[in-house]
């Protein structure tokens, strides 16, 4: 499951999450829709770092994520290939 506790983020001086509580669990699926510049990749690039030391992480709070779980994405950009995203 992952989980957000009072999570907090800033990119810069804009504030694009305060107090998010949340837990997702096994099996469910969830959406995530707002404007551009409103925080989705953001959000999303602060789940992916859970793993990477140099990622992002929360100005505030805590999210976590057990080991074993796997993380599917595609990418927001990626470089152009015959291949479709699916194939990557």
């Amino acid at each position: 499951m992952l989980s957000f506790q009072n999570v907090s983020l800033r990119r810069g001086v804009r504030l694009l999450l305060e107090g998010v509580d949340a837990t997702i669990q096994p099996g469910e699926r969830w959406g995530i829709v707002g404007r551009n510049g409103s925080g989705k990749s953001s959000l999303l690039a602060l789940v992916l770092g859970l793993r990477d030391p140099h990622g992002l992480h929360p100005d505030g709070g805590e999210v976590a994520l057990p080991a074993g779980i796997v993380l599917a994405y595609v990418a927001q950009e990626t470089p152009a290939t015959q291949r479709s995203a699916i194939d990557m």
